[in-house]
């Protein structure tokens, strides 16, 4: 299951902008899913769409460190 760029932004700002960890990241996952989201029969539906956003946060943070490189 992808993680839709919007949805990805709101947790994104949520969690502590382009620079949170993962471990932050995660936990404001968890706190957008529904109760049946974070049931035992969607783990592997969660699982993928966290590791989504996750692959979003590393490839958001390396264009944003190559930005905001000193010249």
């Amino acid at each position: 299951m992808k993680m839709p760029y919007s949805q990805y932004l709101k947790i994104e700002t949520s969690a502590g902008g382009v620079t949170a960890s993962p471990c932050a990241f995660v936990r404001a996952c968890h706190k957008r899913l529904s109760a049946t989201g974070r049931g035992r029969e969607c783990r592997h539906m969660r699982h993928r769409w966290i590791r989504d956003g996750l692959a979003r946060l590393a490839s958001e943070r390396r264009y944003f460190q190559n930005v905001m490189k000193p010249s």
